[in-house]
C-alpha cells in the first residue's frame, strides 16, 4: 500500500509589524505552525501582494494546495474572497477564513456572501495571552456546523487542527 502524500497548507496572514493586531495575528500564526506540525502537514505562507500580483509561484502554492487559511483582517477582504471564490468553484472545498476582527460589521457581509461554504474561526487573545475561537458558540462552519466543543473558549489551534483532520479523513 502506498505511503499517503502529506498534506500541504497555505497560509494568507499579514504579519508586517507595521500591521494592526500584530501580536495576536503572530500568535494566531503561531497556532497556525503548531496545527500543522501536530499532524505532519507542510505549511507555506504566500504573502498577498504575491497572490495579487500574479506571480506564478503563488498562484501554483495557492491552488494546489489541499487546504488555505485566509486571514480576511488584513484590510483586503475582497480579493482575498475572490481566490478563495475561484477555489471554491473550483472544488476545492477546503478552505479556512480566520480573523482578529470580530467586529460583525467587517465580517457579516463576507458571512452573507460566502454562506455555509467555508469554515470560519473568529480569534482573539484570552486573559493568559492564549489566541482562542473569540466566541465559542460561533467557532463553527459560517452559521451552521459546528467546527470544535467545549464550553470555555477554544484554542485556536485545536480548532484549526480539528478542521485539518477533518479534511485528512476527507481525503483518504
Amino acid at each position: 500500500m502506498p505511503k499517503s502524500r502529506q498534506m500541504t497548507i497555505v497560509c494568507i496572514i499579514n504579519l508586517e509589524p507595521s500591521s494592526s493586531s500584530t501580536t495576536i495575528k503572530n500568535r494566531a500564526f503561531t497556532d497556525i505552525e503548531k496545527a500543522c506540525q501536530r499532524i505532519k502537514a507542510s505549511l507555506t505562507v504566500v504573502p498577498f501582494k504575491n497572490l495579487d500580483f500574479g506571480e506564478t509561484s503563488a498562484l501554483e502554492s495557492f491552488y494546489n494546495a489541499d487546504v488555505v487559511i485566509v486571514d480576511i483582517s488584513t484590510g483586503i477582504v475582497q480579493a482575498l474572497g475572490y481566490h478563495v471564490g475561484v477555489r471554491h468553484s473550483m472544488g476545492m472545498k477546503h478552505n479556512i477564513i480566520i480573523s482578529c476582527e470580530i467586529d460583525t460589521e467587517v465580517t457579516h457581509p463576507f458571512k452573507l456572501c460566502w454562506g455555509n461554504s467555508y469554515k470560519y474561526l473568529p480569534y482573539t487573545l484570552d486573559n493568559n495571552g492564549a489566541c482562542v475561537v473569540a466566541d465559542p458558540a460561533r467557532g463553527q462552519q459560517i452559521d451552521t456546523q459546528v467546527v470544535n466543543t467545549g464550553d470555555a473558549a477554544p484554542l485556536l489551534c485545536n480548532a484549526i487542527q480539528s478542521v485539518l483532520l477533518e479534511v485528512e479523513k476527507d481525503n483518504k
